[in-house]
Formats: structure tokens, sequence, C-alpha cells
């Protein structure tokens, strides 16, 4: 008769054509190969400039020095150049006043506070006359308002002469140039020239009206 039922069957053998498992790589034959990859490798030769050696620093060369030129015993150098003659007419030591190149005009004292450059003057008829130069024009303005505002303190200073209480104010321009001044021919201010003449060393000095405009009666 058969095998009996229900009994167990043995397990079918290992097939004999199936591959074994890979094994594990060697860490030291790895590390051989990277060496070998490193130093097979060709280095190159870098070949740097030749670097030239530290010179000492040069002695810097002294200034020259400029002697002063010999001089005699007991001389004196004067500076060249130096023009000692007056820039404006003076007498006494002093400087002239304008007025006196103005022809009927009497210089008086009184002067504009801060404007002393601007000289006055007073006619025959009592009128105030303001006199500068050509670098007081600016001023001129300002010491007319002074003298109208300050009419009777002039009066007072001047016991010698009348001052016309409502005599217009006219106003002198002095220049070494007139084409300075020309624009200002028209106007109602009375121009001159004022210019130096040297002659053998010495200097004078020429005065000259270059307009005439009407004076207020």
């Amino acid at each position: 008769s058969g095998p009996a039922s229900g009994s167990a069957s043995a397990p079918a053998p290992a097939s004999a054509s199936s591959p074994a498992p890979a094994a594990d790589p060697d860490p030291i034959e790895i590390a051989t190969d990277v060496r070998k990859v490193l130093f097979s490798t060709p280095v190159r030769e870098t070949t740097l400039p030749p670097v030239a050696p530290a010179s000492a620093a040069e002695p810097a060369m002294p200034a020259p020095v400029k002697l002063a030129p010999k001089t005699k015993a007991g001389s004196v150098l004067e500076p060249k150049g130096v023009d000692d003659k007056p820039a404006e007419p003076v007498a006494d030591g002093g400087p002239v006043p304008l007025a006196t190149h103005v022809a009927g005009l009497h210089a008086i004292a009184p002067r504009c506070p801060g404007h002393e450059r601007v000289e006055l003057a007073l006619d025959a008829k009592g009128r105030i006359h303001l006199l500068g130069s050509a670098e007081t024009m600016r001023a001129m303005p300002v010491v007319e308002t002074w003298a109208h505002a300050h009419r009777e303190l002039i009066d007072l200073a001047c016991p010698h002469h009348e001052v016309d209480p409502r005599g217009v104010i006219v106003c002198h321009l002095f220049g070494a140039a007139p084409l300075d001044v020309a624009d200002l021919h028209a106007s109602r201010i009375h121009l001159h020239v004022l210019a130096p003449v040297d002659v053998a060393g010495k200097r004078g000095w020429y005065a000259a009206p270059l307009n005439d405009p009407p004076l207020p009666v």
C-alpha cells in the first residue's frame, strides 16, 4: 500500500548554480590604490621671479643755504622797489585837504563817524560840500544823510562860517584815472582829477575839474 498520508516531506537541496555573496572591499587595498594615484601624478614646478636685494635708503641731500651778501661796515641795505613818494598830497607831515583843490571852498573839521575819509567843506553861501576819493564813493550817500540830519551840529562846530540850514549838499569825487569815473560825467557829482606828477625825483600833484554840474541857487 502507498505511504501514509500526513507524513512530512524533506526540504529540497539548494541548487548548485546559485552565486555566492560578494565579499566586502578591503580598506587597506583602497588606501593603497589612492596612494598610487596621488604619487603617480607628475608635479609641475613653478619658477618664481628673482627678488632684488633691498638696497639701503639713500641719504637726503641737504637744501642749499643762501648766504647773505657781504656788506661793508656801517653800510645799510635798502629794499629795492620801495616807493617812498606819498600816495596823496601832504604838507607838514599831514594830508592836504581836498577842498584846497576846489576854488571857493573852505575845509571844516567835522566828520561823519565811521567815514572820516570823506571830508566836509563850506562855500560862500553856506552850502555843505562832501569831498572824497573813488575808494570812498560808496560812503558818499551815507555821509550825505548824516550831514542832513546833523546840520545844526555842523553849524555849532564852525562858528566862523555860516551853514545854510536848507542848502543842498554838493558831492565831489577825486581820482587819478578819469576813465574810472567816465560814466558819472552826466551826474550831479562834481568830478576832479588829482594825479601825481614826478619831476626830477620830486612829486607834485595836478588837479583839475572833469565836469561842471550846475549848482543849486
